[in-house]
């Protein structure tokens, strides 16, 4: 009699995954079809805003996209493409809320490197061992900064610029 009754159970639950429960599209799936992409995306990293996503994803020729997700009650909701802008080997950089987010997917990198000066004042320097690949990084800018000069560079093992 358990036996019998453990095989329904099985049955049904199988019956319950394969009929009865819908499949939620990955986020890249999302935005592979919002952008009217046909290759595949590949998720490289993301970043957690208050409200929103920022989700990194290439392509098998290592065409890099960004794509901003709202949050809601149901998940997220493509909202636009971020624009990027290369920086050195294959490496991006974007705005992102109060500061700027950098994705690393050159393993020739070893750390990255950023100078922030704000107008009459002294270099703001950060600097990050970059350990694993892809590396996703939030820069904040200093709070109340306005006018400013930026630096980014990803650089080698030697301490050189990646090109």
């Amino acid at each position: 009699m358990k036996k019998n009754f453990t095989i329904i159970m099985a049955f049904l639950l199988i019956g319950a995954t394969l009929f009865g429960c819908k499949q939620e599209e990955s986020l890249t799936d999302t935005m592979r079809s919002s952008l009217g992409i046909e290759e595949t995306l590949i998720e490289l990293g993301r970043l957690e805003g208050e409200n929103a996503i920022l989700l990194f994803a290439d392509t098998a020729d290592k065409t890099c996209y960004a794509g901003k997700f709202l949050k809601s009650e149901d998940g997220y909701t493509f909202a636009e493409t971020v624009n990027l802008t290369k920086c050195n080997g294959n490496n991006y950089m974007c705005k992102w809320e109060d500061g700027y987010a950098f994705i690393c997917n050159d393993e020739r990198s070893a750390a990255f490197k950023a100078a922030i000066t704000p107008a009459g004042e002294e270099s703001v320097i950060t600097d990050v061992q970059i350990e694993s690949f892809p590396w996703v990084y939030y820069l904040a800018l200093p709070e109340g900064i306005e006018n400013y000069s930026g630096s980014y560079f990803f650089l080698d093992a030697q301490g050189g610029i990646v090109s």
